[in-house]
C-alpha cells in the first residue's frame, strides 16, 4: 500500500481547513454580547452560549487537524527523502 500526497494537495487542505477556522473565528468576534428576549433572555443567553462553545471547539479541532496535516506532510517528505538517499547511496544493495 502506498500513500501519495502532493504538496499542493496538502496545501490546500491546510488553507481550507485554516479559512474554515477563521471564519468561525470571525463569527465568535461579531455574536452579541448580552440578547434582550424578554422572558426569554436566559434561555437565548444560554442557547447563544452553546452555540458560542460548540464554534469554540469546532475552531480548535480545525486547528488540530491543520497541524496534524503538516505533521503527517513532514513525515511523509522525511520518509521519501531518507528513502531516496538510501537508494542514491547504494545503501539498499
Amino acid at each position: 500500500m502506498s500513500v501519495e500526497l502532493r504538496w499542493a494537495t496538502a496545501e490546500a487542505i491546510t488553507a481550507d481547513l485554516e479559512q474554515a477556522r477563521e471564519a468561525i473565528e470571525r463569527c465568535g468576534r461579531r455574536a452579541p454580547r448580552s440578547v434582550d428576549a424578554g422572558d426569554l433572555t436566559p434561555l437565548v443567553a444560554e442557547m447563544l452560549a452553546l452555540v458560542a462553545s460548540a464554534a469554540a471547539e469546532l475552531s480548535a479541532g480545525l486547528l488540530g487537524a491543520t497541524d496534524n496535516v503538516r505533521s503527517a506532510v513532514r513525515g511523509l517528505e522525511s520518509a521519501d527523502s531518507a528513502t531516496q538517499e538510501a537508494f542514491i547511496s547504494g545503501q539498499w544493495w
